[in-house]
């Protein structure tokens, strides 16, 4: 036995016309031989014509587009890099990086050996400097730059997998 609701949305497929012919020709006789459906199908027409009559339905008018890009445009912008950069955070990590080379340029010119330089002025030599050959093994350690290179491994997996989604949500 079918209740209200479902005899509703066989009677709205009979409307439109997605049933086969066999179910067509089914719902035919029930509009027929039952008082229910017979009354469920008038009702269902008259909300079908009411609905096909109304304006809501209709197309916009021939400016709409050009009206509403016309609103957009005269409406104050937001800029959202100012929302989705924070500059503390690219402030530190560029003092990281001038602190990090300064360091390195700091620690290569202290280890210099500066007592084969001779002197430019009295000199028609060239002058060469000798700086030590810059070793980090011997400062850091061969596992601190095994963490470091998987670290940065890490990150590069970590901006590429984002990479790739913020892609694929825009190509969706």
């Amino acid at each position: 036995m079918l209740n209200e609701e479902n005899i509703e949305l066989l009677i709205w497929e009979y409307i439109d016309g997605n049933l086969n012919q066999k179910d067509r020709t089914a719902v035919e006789e029930q509009i027929k031989i039952n008082t229910r459906w017979s009354v469920v199908y008038n009702e269902l027409m008259s909300v079908n014509s009411q609905l096909s009559s109304s304006s809501l339905l209709s197309d916009p008018p021939l400016r709409f587009t050009k009206n509403v890009m016309e609103n957009i445009g005269t409406e104050q912008h937001t800029y959202t890099n100012k929302v989705y950069i924070n500059p503390y955070i690219i402030r530190s990590i560029a003092s990281i990086f001038i602190i990090t080379i300064s360091l390195a340029i700091v620690y290569s010119l202290y280890n210099a050996n500066w007592s084969n330089i001779s002197n430019p002025i009295h000199s028609k030599e060239t002058t060469y400097y000798n700086l030590p050959k810059f070793n980090l093994n011997d400062i850091l350690g061969e596992s601190f730059l095994n963490v470091i290179i998987c670290i940065n491994v890490i990150l590069i997996l970590a901006l590429l997998d984002s990479f790739l989604s913020k892609r694929h949500i825009h190509h969706s």
